[in-house]
This record gives structure tokens, C-alpha cells and sequence, in this order.
């Protein structure tokens, strides 16, 4: 029809030239520059993915396909998961498509290596909206192509760390921190020797590994390990860029678990003005510090009336600020995780329930600082 010959029109015209620059864009490694021009590109990528829906050559020379990955990539970096799973979930049927009908081993690797990217994004997608069980087989179906696959021994490493790292923080969600710290050890190990220790890849790795070792307890040894990931975090973008946030937030964790709380303050509140520049001031992306900078200054309050014996004008305006970054971080949520369901099924609402609980801890700590519940 005369729309659909449109939309054919307008993919020739100006998406096809696009979609080849985001194609070579997801390939680079990820730079500060690379960061902003997915951010800025991104309103365009959702129509162009449509565009190349009408391409027949599109879909067999693999355009679409890495466009919707590369759309679905982007999403999550910018906190919307679930467009990202919609979008991923439309990448690893086409790429799955692909694999079955390339006849040449070496075209064959290339797309097996995009496909398990794809599908390890694609579980890290439906793993941020709550499903983690379904996180965990796709990445171990992940796991296992790359294992039997052709690719070069090199991307196989490279891709079966990647994939470990993902399912070993599925494995933690799911309650099993003894195997995630397992996991995430050999991650390191091969992060290590495939990136060096001045690598994003490394301070990555390394930043999960230490949120592991406070998980298991080990919470000085996640401190070292968490100030190294930091560290090299600025090395690479600059002490104030929003990569670091997410390390510095485990960080300030850890630091409140081993009692100073002042710099847990300072850190989780640089790491919170970090994400709010990059990401706006209503991204679920901002939750994880909303919420530890409650529990800090919850912390904070406790240990002043503790030890003075009385509420100060100060702490008064402490457990209002911790009540309020509560609140803020339980409404984002909200917002980000309700629907999503054609039917409100038991298990969507179990997801739903255990993506909000961070947060309602939070503010149940933060309404037990100000007296309005019972210790």
C-alpha cells in the first residue's frame, strides 16, 4: 500500500546511510564519544529499525538485525529495559534466522558472535524487568553457542567472560552469591588477560567482583577492589563521568558497612549527581544511589542520636532528606516496572514486587528513622 511504499522510500533515502553509521558505531569499543552519539541518535533508532522492517535485503544481508540489537543496546544504557528486550528479542529471532541459512564458516562466526551479543543483552534486558530465571537460560544458551562455535579463540574468550560475568550477577539475583563470587572470579581473571588492567572491560569486571565479595561479606576486600574499579573508571572517562557512577555507589555501600559514613555520603551523593546529569532526573537508572544515600544518611542519623542523646535541627533535616530520596526512588520505580502485562499473572507480579523492594526497604528504613513506623 501507498504508506508501506513510503516507508520503503524513506528507508532509501536517508535510514540505510544511518543505520551503517550506528552498525559501525556498536562495533567500536566504548569511548566517551561513542556514549554520546548512541545517546543523541537514539529518538531516531526506533524508527529506522522500522524502516529496514520493509527491506528485504536488509533482513538477509543482516542490517536489521544489528540495528535492532544496536536499538536494544542503547535502551539499556539509558534505563529503558523494556524496549530494549522488545527490541533485542526482534534481533536474536532474526539473527537466529541468519546463523541457519549462511553457508560459509567465517560469515557463520561473524553472525554467531553478534547473535550471542545479542542474546546476552537480550537476557540482561528481560533480567532488568524482573525475570531472572529467564535471564539465566538465555545467557547459559548463550554460553553454550559459543562454546561450539567456529569464531576465533580470542572472540570466544572474549565473548564466554562477557556472558559469565551476566549470568554469574543472574546467579546473585537469584540468591546464589557463593556462585556469583565464583563466577565473577574467573571473569576477572579473563578480563585480565584479554584487556589488560587499564581497560573499561577490567574496571567492569572488576566493580562486579567486588559488589560479590561484600555480598559474601567480605567487605574489606570489597573495598580494595571496588576503589581499584573507580580508579581505572577515571582513567579512562574522566573522574565525573556517569560510567563511574554505578561502581561508586557500591563503594559507598561498602564504605558505610565498615563505618565511615561521611565519605559513603560524599560518594553516593557525586555518584547520584553523575547519573542525573547523563541520564535526567526520572530514570530508573538513579534508584540503586537514591536508594543507598537513604540508607547512609539514615545511618548518619542513627549514629548522631546515639551518641549525643538528642535530635539536632540538623538530623531533623537529615531524616526528611532520607524520607524524600525514598520516596523518589520507590515513585521512579513505579513508574519504570508497572504494566507491561496484557494479564497481571502471579509471576508478573512477583517480578514487579522484587524490583520494588530495594526501594521499599529504603523507605521503610528511612520512615523508621523519622518515628512514623516502629523499629
Amino acid at each position: 500500500d501507498s504508506s508501506s511504499s513510503s516507508a520503503r522510500s524513506e528507508w532509501r533515502r536517508c535510514a540505510r546511510p544511518l543505520a551503517a553509521a550506528l552498525i559501525d558505531l556498536s562495533c567500536c569499543r566504548i569511548t566517551p564519544r561513542a556514549v554520546r552519539l548512541e545517546r543523541e541518535l537514539l529518538p531516531h533508532m526506533k524508527s529506522i529499525v522500522e524502516h529496514a522492517a520493509f527491506d528485504p535485503t536488509a533482513a538477509r544481508n543482516g542490517t536489521f538485525a544489528l540495528l535492532a540489537a544496536t536499538h536494544g543496546r542503547v535502551c539499556i544504557t539509558t534505563g529503558d529495559f523494556k524496549l530494549a528486550a522488545a527490541s533485542l528479542e526482534l534481533a536474536t529471532n532474526a539473527f537466529e534466522k541468519l546463523v541457519a541459512t549462511t553457508m560459509t564458516t567465517t560469515a557463520t562466526a561473524t553472525l554467531v558472535e553478534k547473535y550471542v551479543e545479542a542474546l546476552g543483552d537480550f537476557g540482561n534486558a528481560v533480567g532488568a524487568c524482573g525475570d531472572q530465571e529467564r535471564k539465566k537460560r538465555l545467557l547459559k544458551r548463550a554460553l553454550t553457542i559459543t562454546t561450539n562455535s567456529a569464531s576465533s579463540l580470542d572472540a570466544r574468550t572474549r565473548l564466554v567472560g562477557v556472558i559469565t560475568g551476566d549470568l554469574a550477577n543472574a546467579c546473585g539475583e537469584l540468591g546464589d552469591v557463593r556462585k556469583q563470587h565464583r563466577l565473577l572470579e574467573q571473569v576477572v581473571r579473563i578480563t585480565r588477560n584479554q584487556h589488560g588492567t587499564n581497560s573499561p572491560q577490567y574496571a567492569a569486571a572488576v566493580a562486579s567482583f567486588g559488589s560479590a565479595c561484600a555480598d559474601v561479606g567480605d567487605v574489606q576486600h570489597a573495598r580494595e577492589i571496588l576503589l581499584e574499579a573507580v580508579e581505572v573508571f577515571r582513567k579512562c572517562f574522566g573522574r565525573e563521568c556517569f560510567v563511574c557512577a554505578p561502581a561508586m555507589t557500591n563503594l559507598g555501600a561498602v564504605e558505610r558497612d565498615v563505618g565511615n559514613l561521611f565519605k559513603s555520603r560524599e560518594l553516593l551523593v557525586r555518584a547520584l549527581a553523575m547519573s542525573e546529569r547523563h541520564f535526567g532526573e526520572n530514570s530508573v537508572m538513579l534508584a540503586p544511589s537514591l536508594e543507598q544515600l537513604c540508607i547512609t544518611i539514615c545511618a548518619q542519623v542513627d549514629h548522631t542520636k546515639t551518641t549525643f542523646n538528642r535530635t539536632t535541627k540538623s538530623t531533623k533535616i537529615d531524616e526528611l532528606i532520607a524520607l524524600q530520596l525514598a520516596r523518589r526512588a520507590v515513585e521512579i520505580k513505579r513508574e519504570a516496572y508497572s504494566g507491561g502485562a496484557d494479564v497481571e499473572s502471579n509471576q508478573h507480579q512477583h517480578h514487579q514486587h522484587h524490583l520494588m523492594s530495594s526501594a521499599l526497604t529504603a523507605l521503610g528504613r528511612a520512615q523508621m528513622t523519622n518515628g512514623e513506623i516502629a523499629a
